[in-house]
């Protein structure tokens, strides 16, 4: 993979069906905040829920959008950002690359097939069938897609695009008939289908349930990473944030406040949806019913966490060893706690 096409899985539910990402209102003084950074995904939304958290107790965050992996790693480069949130394939890519990081946590954003043909309730029911996909062979979408289908001995016609917006197209000209799209991507096509009429899409096939089905040793398909990331090169493990938080452990602080942060999102995600229209614009607007799709992030921490991320590294990398930066990550790279 290549290094603008290792972390895009990451944006592929909102490319090019929303707007460049614009800043989140961060405090002026960010020298000693806590600095967070994420993309217009669902997965983003504890991060804002955080911020306004800490700055309600008089304390200072900074959250920064990213929207491309060029971004991204010009902020770890400048030391600009202390966590983020990313793909477990694409924190593997940095881990292997050298970046000083550590997964704190791991979420399950919501995978779907997309499909004009009513019947569809399966993954098995696509023998045979062409499938379109975001980017290319090699990539995130491309390798799930190939691991599930060579677990239920399906034999899939993958079809690669551009990404999400020319997938979406395909179906909506009738140039296709299925898409393997994430959110907010797949619930922004079935509802831009219902407003302009003609061709009905309908998210027809759940890829976590599919994957919990296919591998029920291992169920979780636990591919959102909220990465935190360390200052300087010589250090083997992520900064302490104690001076930014004022927490005896950190790491685990930032996990817990996370974690506690996204159980809130799930429990009133039309609340969480109308904080990122106010202070993030670009995902407020991939809103669909007053709420971002995909806000049931299903985090996996602990033992369960650490276990599914081990179980879907290992399935990538027998596909594709470069799509993990060459090498299975170290075992300083999951801290997901007990």
């Amino acid at each position: 993979m290549n290094r603008r096409g290792f972390l895009r899985f990451a944006t592929c539910g909102g490319a090019g069906l929303a707007l460049a990402i614009a800043g989140c209102g961060a405090p002026q003084d960010t020298a000693t905040a806590l600095r967070l950074s994420g993309p217009a995904l669902a997965e983003s939304l504890p991060l804002l829920l955080l911020q306004r958290t800490l700055q309600s107790q008089g304390r200072q965050a900074a959250f920064t959008p990213w929207q491309s992996p060029d971004q991204l790693r010009s902020l770890i480069s400048a030391d600009t950002v202390d966590a983020a949130v990313l793909t477990i394939t694409a924190a593997a890519v940095l881990y292997n690359r050298g970046v000083r990081l550590q997964v704190a946590a791991l979420t399950e954003p919501s995978l779907w097939i997309v499909s004009t043909t009513p019947e569809l309730r399966s993954l098995e029911q696509l023998h045979a069938q062409e499938v379109c996909l975001p980017f290319g062979p090699g990539d995130t979408p491309d390798l799930l897609l190939r691991c599930l289908a060579d677990r239920l001995n399906v034999t899939l016609q993958p079809r690669h695009t551009g990404g999400s917006l020319e997938a979406v197209n395909l179906l909506l000209a009738g140039r296709a008939r299925h898409a393997f799209l994430s959110e907010p991507a797949a619930s922004l096509a079935v509802r831009r289908t219902a407003d302009a009429g003609g061709c009905v899409l309908r998210k027809a096939v759940d890829v976590r349930e599919t994957w919990a089905e296919a591998f029920p040793e291992s169920p979780r398909l636990a591919h959102g990473a909220l990465a935190v990331f360390a200052s300087r090169s010589d250090i083997p493990a992520p900064r302490p944030l104690v001076a930014r938080c004022e927490e005896p452990d950190s790491l685990d602080w930032l996990r817990a406040a996370y974690l506690r942060e996204a159980a809130l999102v799930a429990r009133d995600p039309h609340q969480a949806a109308m904080l990122a229209i106010e202070v993030f614009p670009d995902l407020g607007r991939q809103t669909v019913d007053g709420i971002v799709p995909g806000s049931d992030l299903r985090p996996a921490i602990g033992s369960q966490g650490r276990d599914a991320a081990q179980f879907l590294l290992a399935r990538l990398f027998e596909l594709s060893p470069k799509a993990l930066g060459g090498k299975l990550p170290g075992p300083g790279f999951l801290e997901l706690g007990q």
